[in-house]
């Protein structure tokens, strides 16, 4: 047989830092040979596979010299008589031969030296380019989306910035060859940008990208804005913008924070999400890499809802471990994980990672190393393993450039039956962890923050607004008259999905998650939660988004908003709609507390009666609720509480309503089938004082989960009557 191992050498090289790394030629009976070096990190996860280091003085301590004997040593002998072909069988064989979980006996670097060198053997033996050695051979060959390196700072440039890398993605690009050289123009653009600014661009940063020192982290993305614009491609249509936060790099797992030296900050996880999604409302960015700390765990599948209409990447989250990604898959944090086979050792074990990914649909990115070499292995296992998307690095550095050249020689080779990935490769609606019951294409709007330059529109389901010093996660679609929808005591607009659906046709549609209760706010203050406040918060927001003159519904503590909002800020509102308007004397500015017996729960009751009140009273459809997804169930959980300890336990200062009030604005008033006696009586009386008769939606609470056609259709309804 002229494919089984004879002879292993390995020997110490230098990577692109400069820094000692391990290189391996494996040989064969039919005198093949096949020679790989191994990549090395500079903003490493903490939970990869162990890269071994000498230490001592010799090069810094960097030294790979143990490595070179381990492979010369006992993993030389493991391997040899194997057949190089069985790439699983060596690869097991290799980790048997370090015993440990993490590779920290024998080293991963020195591991995956072997891994590699061995493939490359295989695919020379069989006269084969690597790429065709590693696919299935029921699959064809598939060129990568790539993700290319502009704008660098973090560990990759000298903390130039914190957030670590822009990249931008040709997602215009009907070809491989065309997005490198879009990516090309885009880097040359934002060169000329820096150099009108007075600013140096002849250093680049490890992965070829400028390393310029902003002002800000936001200043860099106007900066590759002007890249794109200078380079003739319009943002979003042709180029969009992938962000690797690398937040470990500036996380304290002591205070639970996150240091931006740049912007002088110390900030905690949800406003650091805020702060990412309002950067997604502003710029055309399609994926988001390690946008929390590979420890904080628990404000992951806050982000995943926060960020949910773009690509989700967890590289040191992920570490390409398949147990850490079964977590994640668990936990809902992310769609899309980054694959770099030093992180795990052996290629089997990375190609297992990618297998496990898309068997529940996330997206794969297969990525080199700020520490590279002049090999193109990952090129050709980009497109066997048909990754759909890589990351190298900028289209500078001969390391980066063998990449992107092996693609295009690649391209070139297979002529007609190449197939570029594109811009659908990026993680698909459908696997978005913050679960909907549709994912719509949303018309463009403009969201803004109230700083900075304005940028065109773009499409998008959601977006962060800041208004009000608030930051506020809002949905906005379709087209025509204004229709605004208020949630009520939970808080969360996912539930007005559908009925914003069923609207769109007709109208523009606008919800959004209440302060105190949304996703990007921290937990409240009880002075912040007063109805008048909350009035004058929606007020804002609806004004700041230009949708004056709109109609407006809301039910229960929504439906106290929309009366709010007649009184109060008329200029807002066409016409109003509320469905069992919450219980109280909203007329004489009482206060007291509501529901005390709810009150002196704890908080395990307080989640227990939220899901007997909305699984059990308040949906008629068992199926519309599980369909609303369980990062919303959580949500409403962690809601409930907070309306049970703060708006409930506190409800401040009433606005004093008098009839004058509000009759300003028509009202269509309804109540539902099952209202408590006190709600039923509370709405009766004040829609007798205001001259107004009730309607009945025969629903037990919530209509807009169940029954959100008839819902819609009685807006529709109401619009209608009043606009003519």
């Amino acid at each position: 047989m002229k494919t089984t191992i004879t002879s292993v050498l390995a020997w110490e090289v230098l990577d692109s830092r400069g820094n000692p790394t391990v290189a391996c030629e494996v040989g064969l009976t039919g005198d093949a040979r096949g020679t790989a070096s191994v990549p090395s990190g500079a903003s490493t996860g903490t939970f990869e596979a162990l890269e071994l280091r000498d230490g001592g003085t010799r090069y810094g301590g960097k030294g790979v010299r143990n490595a070179v004997r381990n492979v010369n040593g006992p993993l030389a002998a493991e391997v040899y008589g194997m057949d190089a072909t069985d790439q699983e069988q060596v690869d097991a064989a290799l980790r048997s031969a370090d015993g440990t979980a993490g590779l920290q006996r024998l080293g991963a670097n020195a591991v995956l030296a072997v891994s590699l060198a061995t493939a490359t053997a295989a695919a020379a033996a069989t006269d084969r380019p690597l790429y065709r050695q590693v696919f299935a051979q029921d699959e064809s060959p598939l060129l990568p989306m790539p993700m290319v390196n502009i704008i660098s700072g973090g560990a990759h440039a000298g903390r130039a910035l914190d957030i670590q890398d822009l990249l931008v993605v040709p997602v215009g690009a009907d070809s491989f060859t065309e997005a490198i050289e879009m990516a090309w123009r885009v880097r040359r653009g934002t060169a000329a940008v820096l150099d009108q600014m007075g600013l140096p661009t002849a250093l680049i940063a490890d992965e070829g990208g400028l390393g310029p020192r902003l002002p800000s982290n936001r200043a860099a993305l106007d900066v590759l804005m002007g890249g794109i614009e200078t380079a003739g491609l319009q943002p979003e249509a042709d180029i969009a913008i992938a962000i690797d936060v690398a937040a470990t790099q500036f996380y304290d797992a002591g205070s639970k924070t996150y240091r931006l030296e740049v912007d002088q900050r110390e900030i905690v996880a949800e406003e650091l999400v805020a702060e990412l999604a309002t950067w997604c409302a502003r710029y055309p960015i399609v994926s988001i890499e390690d946008a929390l700390a590979d420890q904080d765990w628990d404000n992951w599948p806050y982000a995943a809802a926060a960020l949910s209409h773009i690509q989700l990447l967890g590289d040191d989250l992920f570490v390409t471990d398949g147990q850490r990604l079964a977590r994640g898959i668990a936990d809902g944090v992310a769609n899309a994980v980054l694959v770099k086979p030093n992180q795990t050792g052996t290629l089997s074990a990375a190609r297992d990672v990618i297998e496990q990914a898309r068997s529940v649909g996330f997206a794969t990115v297969l990525s080199a190393r700020s520490g590279e070499t002049e090999d193109a292995w990952l090129a050709d296992l980009a497109v066997g393993w048909r990754t759909g998307q890589i990351k190298v690095g900028s289209t500078m550095r001969s390391e980066r450039t063998a990449k992107w050249n092996r693609l295009l020689r690649i391209e070139a080779e297979l002529g007609p039956d190449t197939r570029f990935a594109g811009a659908s490769t990026l993680a698909p609606p459908s696997t978005r962890l913050h679960q909907s019951t549709d994912h719509r294409t949303l018309v463009p709007s403009t969201p803004t923050t109230g700083t900075g330059k304005e940028l065109r529109p773009m499409s998008t389901e959601s977006f962060i607004h800041r208004a009000d010093d608030i930051d506020w996660y809002c949905e906005l679609q379709g087209n025509g008259p204004g229709v605004v929808l208020v949630p009520s005591g939970e808080g969360d607009c996912t539930s007005f999905g559908p009925v914003a659906a069923a609207l769109a046709d007709r109208f523009t549609v606008l919800t959004f998650d209440m302060p105190g209760f949304s996703r990007t706010s921290s937990p409240p203050n009880p002075h912040d939660l007063t109805p008048i406040k909350i009035v004058d918060q929606v007020a804002a927001l609806v004004g700041s988004l230009g949708l004056e003159r709109s109609t407006f519904y809301g039910g229960s503590s929504g439906g106290i908003v929309v009366l709010g909002l007649i009184a109060g800020h008329p200029e807002l509102v066409t016409n109003g709609i509320v469905h069992e308007v919450a219980p109280g004397d909203y007329r004489n500015g009482k206060s007291e507390p509501l529901l005390p017996g709810l009150c002196a729960l704890s908080d395990d009751e307080i989640v227990e009666q939220c899901k007997l009140i909305f699984r059990e009273l308040m949906n008629e459809d068992p199926a519309a609720w599980d369909a609303l997804g369980d990062a919303y169930h959580a949500r409403l959980e962690r809601n409930f509480v907070t309306w049970v300890r703060h708006y409930v336990n506190y409800s401040g200062p009433l606005p004093a309503y008098g009839a004058a009030d509000l009759t300003r604005r028509p009202i269509d008033w309804t109540i539902g089938g099952l209202t408590p006696a006190m709600t039923f009586f509370s709405n009766v009386q004040l829609a007798a004082s205001l001259g107004l008769q009730l309607g009945l939606l025969p629903c037990k609470h919530f209509p807009q989960v169940s029954i959100p056609d008839l819902l819609a259709d009685h807006i529709s309804r109401c619009v209608a009557r009043h606009t003519e």
